[in-house]
């Protein structure tokens, strides 16, 4: 893996994710919830931000309604990267099951 900087902007929004993340800690993870409930959140956020929008100098309310979008979307992202793990162990488990013993 190649070393990568991360933008200021990008680590400043990471970091507003994860605020509002922490600040949703009570309310559980999202890996037992499923791709569709999460894409319906992910729109309900959208139609948020695009109200947020339609008052521009309301600067606040976009920044937390990007933030939001962008965190519905990054469990979507975690959910299918931890599945491509497990997948891949199991790949790893059954190759390593086929393979003919030694004598």
């Amino acid at each position: 893996m190649r070393f990568i900087i991360v933008r200021p902007e990008v680590q400043a929004f990471g970091q507003a994710m994860e605020q509002v993340l922490a600040e949703n800690d009570s309310k559980g993870g999202w890996m037992d919830e499923t791709d569709q409930y999460l894409l319906e959140r992910l729109k309900d956020e959208v139609k948020e931000l695009e109200q947020a929008l339609e008052r521009p100098r309301d600067h606040a309310a976009i920044m937390k309604e990007a933030v939001d979008v962008a965190n519905f979307a990054m469990m979507v992202f975690d959910r299918h990267r931890e599945f491509e793990r497990f997948d891949h162990l199991k790949e790893v488990a059954s190759s390593r099951n086929s393979m003919p013993k030694s004598v």
